[in-house]
Formats: C-alpha cells, sequence, structure tokens
C-alpha cells in the first residue's frame, strides 16, 4: 500500500467562518484558503481560554485509557514542533482539552472502522472543537495510520496537504492523539487551532513566507 493511500490525503483547515472541503483523488480533503476580509472585533467562535485546560474537558471520557500511547503523542509532538522552529516557525503549544478531542476522534475511527475527516460520531473536526468549547478562528485536522507514530510523521510531511497544516504559521496550539489500531499499528489525530491575536497571526500575514515554508 502506498503512503498516499494509507495516510488521510490532505488536512482541514478553517479561516473565519466554515470552509467548504472539497474530495480530493484519494478520499482525503483538499487544503484551502479563505479570501476577504474579517472584521477586526470579530471574537474566536467558542467562549474559553485560549490556552491549556477549560473547567471540564467534554472528550476526556469518551476513549478508553488503555488505547492511548501517551510517549508516542509527546515524541510526535516535539516531531512537529521541531519541524516548524527548523523552519523558523513558532513552536505549537500542547493543549490538553485538543488532546483530549484528537484522542477521542482517533478512538472513534477505531472503534466504528472508518477513515475520514466526517466522524459518524461527532461531525467535523469544527464541530468537535466548539462541543469542547475552545476558542478558534483557524483550525485544521490531520489524519494518518500506519505501523507506528515515524511513518504517520513522514507520510504527513510528504504529503502537501498535511504539511500545509503542520507548517501552518497561523496555528499556535496543537492536540495529538495516538492511538493503537483495531490489529496492529496506530491510528494519529492531529487538532490544530489558531487565533486571531495568537502569536503565529502577524507572521502568517506575510504571504511571501508562508507560499517559501508551505
Amino acid at each position: 500500500m502506498s503512503d498516499r493511500s494509507s495516510t488521510s490525503a490532505g488536512g482541514r483547515k478553517e479561516e473565519p467562518g466554515p470552509t467548504q472541503a472539497k474530495p480530493d483523488g484519494a478520499g482525503g480533503y483538499a487544503h484551502k484558503w479563505l479570501k476577504g476580509k474579517r472584521a477586526a472585533n470579530k471574537r474566536p467562535a467558542t467562549a474559553g481560554a485560549a490556552n491549556g485546560e477549560s473547567p471540564q474537558c467534554f472528550f476526556a471520557d469518551h476513549y478508553p485509557p488503555e488505547v492511548v500511547t501517551s510517549p508516542s503523542e509527546r515524541s510526535l509532538l516535539q516531531l512537529v514542533c521541531s519541524e516548524r522552529t527548523d523552519r523558523c516557525l513558532h513552536p505549537l503549544q500542547d493543549n490538553i482539552n485538543l488532546r483530549h478531542l484528537a484522542r477521542a476522534k482517533a478512538w472513534d475511527i477505531v472503534r466504528n472502522g472508518y477513515f475520514s475527516h466526517e466522524s459518524p460520531t461527532y461531525g467535523s473536526i469544527y464541530d468537535m472543537i466548539r462541543r469542547a468549547n475552545i476558542p478558534f478562528h483557524y483550525a485544521g485536522e490531520n489524519l494518518g495510520k500506519a505501523g507506528s507514530y515515524h511513518v504517520v510523521h513522514r507520510r504527513l510531511m510528504g504529503s502537501s496537504g498535511h504539511r500545509r497544516n503542520i507548517l501552518n504559521p497561523r496555528f499556535d496550539q496543537v492536540g495529538i492523539g495516538v492511538i493503537k489500531g483495531q490489529f496492529s499499528g496506530v491510528v494519529v489525530v492531529q487538532a490544530f487551532t489558531g487565533l486571531i491575536d495568537g502569536p503565529g497571526y502577524l507572521s502568517a500575514r506575510t504571504k511571501r513566507v508562508r507560499g517559501r515554508l508551505l
């Protein structure tokens, strides 16, 4: 099986207002930028703290703890942040609410036997982020499955849609879930968010830099 067919074929991303992602040739979703001006006083899509943990993590009990591989999650976070800092981008902050969300989505994929950005249980990544009461102006999702998280990371970086999410200067928060697969290997979900006043917003306005890195 080729790398492309065993990894979702493009991340999902949102700027203010929902994007209409179009299916690509391998069953994933194509990356899309929205154009147009945004209101200077536009509020985040949901209320809550921009960093860390909200009073209650909605998805914290939506997966069995024994299927989580926390060391792999930490190692994959380090790989993602290294990819960014090697290109002079700010590292992503680990958001525990997004991590619970990513684990819940990965477990839902394993439990229900599908591989898609649209969950039959939770809906889209945007629906899940809003349900978890996580503030965002921009959001994205990467999915991957393989024998190990190392292979997943290599395939994500080899896919233009996924790489754009990992290296997107607008994103400043991430949650990574690594769940044991049904038979072998792992399922990985990376959930990204960013705010207009976040650390990556000003750098993201430089299209020349964005075009060079992505």
